[in-house]
């Protein structure tokens, strides 16, 4: 199912239960017994077969029944590994800290006091972790038929970002989620969701031999057909249950307290993405170990108001933003218009600064200090892998640049185009956005546009980010890579753009967009086929390249062992993406010094040129022998194709 196809099927799934949720959740709830249904009746059909052909095994003359037999045993080995494959799924490990009897009272209270309220059952766990963010999430059942346990997280940092009331008015929200009066069916639909997308993501990956490929055609068919309409009406009501939780958190806070939390998280949400977390990884470039008080960090950080600038376009985009049509969460504008508060209202509070006492003050209280260093502790061990292989990185990367100074974006300005080695400042400038920003490689970015108008990657590194910065040049960098259809930055491009939509809220540009990506892997599945063979009946071109193209190649040839006698290179005919093309190359060995060709000795010359090729395209090299005879014959019987003769030496 295309993008435009699921975008239209949402659309109708919203449109037929608007102001019917029950029927929303009774719609969603025959989905998943449809999808638990199709999985069981795939594994007992495993079964049947494997015992049909077990018994015919044992029944039949030995002459035949061995090969049933043995039949039946494979069958029923593949039904067990299905049933594992769809009945069992991995324990995931909880990260955080577990609460513990005794401490923290004051936030035990305010868990009570909901809980109490909202008639909800108690929870398994209480875990405070790094997340910017507070959730109940069950633990995932051990099978379709287990029973889950609920977890409620809490993020430290969304505490240290919020007032008391503010938090309160989250948790309540999170509470409604699994209290009486949201509704009970709602959760049962969304624990199965989430055990069935656990089970759809192991389903679709990749075959692990021709037998399981060949039996999995059923399933995949399936999976094709469910899984989008399943998907649709679980984020339709997604959504509905997310309204239905911000109206009883209103009840419980006030629908004024709510949206001002809403929008403190909005907020801080580009912030942390955007600032604090960029600036902080970039201290890798000259800090060998990751802080061990990134916590107290980061409430420091929150005391002090971002620059104007970057607030008004945080506070912009925050109001700006709609919901995309896979988006299981409503943007902020649709919450708080659904409470009856009106954005602008807010707008006038401007971007939100911390303002004291924050929740993790008021709720954690003497136990803040020692749960904030050991939950950044962690955070530190957790990161120490990652954060010294940077450090190794930016040191390497700056010795690289003391010995090759050609590779700076200053000498590249300065250099003549045929000068520059655009692959290596291409490398260095790759290096510099990961390790020290984008700001510091945007120089050489710069450069390789300079030198090379058409380079997709810098485009599309500087698009990313200059769209982030709601500069239009970025937008135009983007939509120029998506024209001509860069197969390797195609999705990145068109990733950033969609980002950029969803932020401004430009429904038909984000349509547009992905319309586009929609035709790309149409086009790109059938140029895949179109490429997967080559054979006599294709039509060969000449293959166009000038003698600067060719010289690598033609230095390959002279220089590789055994000896090339002969090479012929010509193009296959693409009627998808021939900007792309598909080259084939014939060549022929010398003779041994008994004066004999061989056809070992052609497949030996071919596997030695493989690694070699430079060539603006992709490259079969073929030899005359085997199945690639009658081709090589037609490739050599083609126009100006020669272009190696180790004869004339």
């Amino acid at each position: 199912m295309t993008r435009k196809d699921f975008d239209d099927l949402v659309h109708r799934v919203e449109a037929r239960y608007q102001g019917r949720p029950a029927a929303l959740e009774r719609a969603a709830a025959n989905w998943v017994r449809l999808g638990q249904g199709g999985a069981v009746a795939w594994v007992a059909l495993g079964f049947a077969l494997g015992l049909a052909a077990f018994i015919g095994g044992i029944v039949l003359p030995p002459e035949f029944g061995v090969w049933l037999l043995g039949l039946g045993v494979a069958l029923l080995v593949y039904a067990v590994s299905q049933a594992v494959l769809f009945l069992a799924s991995p324990a995931e490990r909880d990260e955080g800290r577990v609460l513990g009897a005794g401490e923290m009272p004051k936030l035990v209270a305010l868990l009570d006091e909901l809980r109490s309220e909202l008639a909800c059952q108690p929870f398994g766990e209480v875990r405070l972790s790094m997340d910017f963010n507070a959730g109940v999430h069950e633990r995932p059942r051990r099978s379709l038929l287990g029973r889950p346990g609920s977890v409620l997280d809490l993020g430290l940092p969304l505490m240290i970002a919020l007032r008391p009331e503010e938090f309160r008015a989250v948790l309540a929200h999170e509470f409604a989620h699994l209290s009486a009066r949201h509704g009970r069916g709602g959760q049962r639909v969304g624990r199965l969701y989430r055990t069935w997308d656990t089970l759809m993501g192991k389903l679709q990956k990749g075959p692990t031999g021709s037998p399981d490929r060949a039996v999995r055609w059923a399933v995949t068919r399936f999976v094709e057909w469910y899984w989008p309409r399943f998907r649709a009406h679980t984020v339709v009501l997604s959504r509905f249950q997310e309204f239905q939780a911000d109206r009883v958190a209103a009840e419980m806070a006030g629908a004024e307290t709510l949206a001002s939390a809403l929008w403190r998280i909005e907020c801080v949400a580009f912030w942390l993405s955007e600032r604090f977390w960029v600036d902080l990884h970039g201290q890798a470039a000259t800090h060998p170990e990751p802080p061990e008080d990134v916590l107290t960090r980061l409430g420091a950080a929150l005391e002090v108001p971002p620059p104007n600038d970057l607030a008004a376009r945080w506070t912009e985009r925050g109001l700006n933003r709609s919901t995309g049509v896979d988006d299981t969460h409503p943007a902020y504008n649709d919450r708080v218009q659904a409470l009856g508060v009106s954005p602008q209202a807010v707008l006038s509070a401007g971007f939100r600064p911390s303002a004291g006492p924050t929740a993790a003050e008021e709720y954690l209280g003497l136990d803040l200090p020692l749960i904030s260093g050991e939950l950044s502790r962690t955070w530190s061990r957790s990161q120490s892998a990652q954060w010294r292989e940077r450090h190794r990185r930016a040191l390497a990367e700056a010795r690289r640049r003391e010995r090759e100074p050609g590779t700076t974006a200053a000498a590249a300005a300065e250099a003549p185009a045929l000068a520059v080695d655009l692959s290596a400042l291409w490398e260095s400038a790759r290096e510099a956005v990961d390790l020290l920003g984008f700001d510091v490689a945007l120089p050489a970015l710069r450069a390789i546009l300079e030198h090379d108008p058409l380079h997709a990657g810098a485009a599309v590194y500087i698009g990313h980010h200059l769209v982030s910065r709601n500069d239009s040049e970025g937008e135009r960098l983007l939509w120029s890579v998506i024209e001509r259809s860069e197969q390797e930055w195609m999705h990145s491009a068109c990733e950033s753009l969609q980002n950029l939509y969803r932020a401004t809220g430009q429904a038909e540009r984000l349509r547009d967009v992905r319309a586009r990506l929609d035709r790309f892997d149409t086009e790109s599945e059938q140029a895949s086929r179109e490429r997967a063979t080559v054979s006599v009946s294709d039509e060969l071109l000449e293959h166009g390249l000038d003698e600067e193209q060719l010289a690598p190649l033609l230095r390959s040839l002279n220089n590789v062992q055994p000896g090339c006698a002969a090479a012929w290179l010509g193009r296959k005919r693409l009627h998808h993406f021939p900007q792309r093309p598909l080259f084939l190359l014939s060549v022929g060995a010398t003779s041994s010094r008994w004066g004999f060709a061989s056809s070992d000795r052609d497949r030996a010359l071919a596997r030695q040129l493989i690694p070699q090729l430079e060539l603006p395209g992709q490259v079969l090299v073929i030899t005359r022998h085997g199945i690639y005879r009658g081709l090589a014959d037609k490739l050599q019987a083609l126009h100006e194709s020669q272009i190696h003769d180790g004869t004339r030496k």
